[in-house]
C-alpha cells in the first residue's frame, strides 16, 4: 500500500484490548489483533500493557502505519501514567 495509507486503531476495553489496521482511503480491514483482559473493571498496568503488546504482536508492524488512534475507558489513561512514571 501506498505511504499514508494506513492507519491503526487501539480499542481498550474491560474484556479486551484490540488492534486493527485499516486502509485509510477505502476503511477496509487489512488485519488485527486481540489480546483478553482480566475479569472486572480495573488492570493492573502492567497487565494492561502486556496485553497490548499482545495485541500488536498479532497485527504485525505497527510501525508501517502512518496513524495511530485510541478509544478506551479512562483506566487506559491511568495505565499510561502509570508506566510513564516507571521510566
Amino acid at each position: 500500500m501506498a505511504k499514508g495509507q494506513l492507519r491503526a486503531e487501539v480499542d481498550s476495553s474491560t474484556q479486551s484490548l484490540k488492534v486493527i489496521v485499516r486502509d485509510s482511503i477505502t476503511g477496509a480491514l487489512v488485519r488485527q489483533g486481540r489480546a483478553s483482559q482480566q475479569d472486572g473493571t480495573e488492570d493492573d498496568p502492567i497487565d494492561w500493557s502486556k496485553g497490548l503488546n499482545a495485541a500488536i504482536s498479532e497485527v504485525g508492524d505497527v510501525k508501517a502505519t502512518d496513524a495511530i488512534s485510541m478509544v478506551g475507558q479512562e483506566q487506559s489513561w491511568k495505565n499510561f501514567e502509570h508506566l510513564r512514571k516507571k521510566q
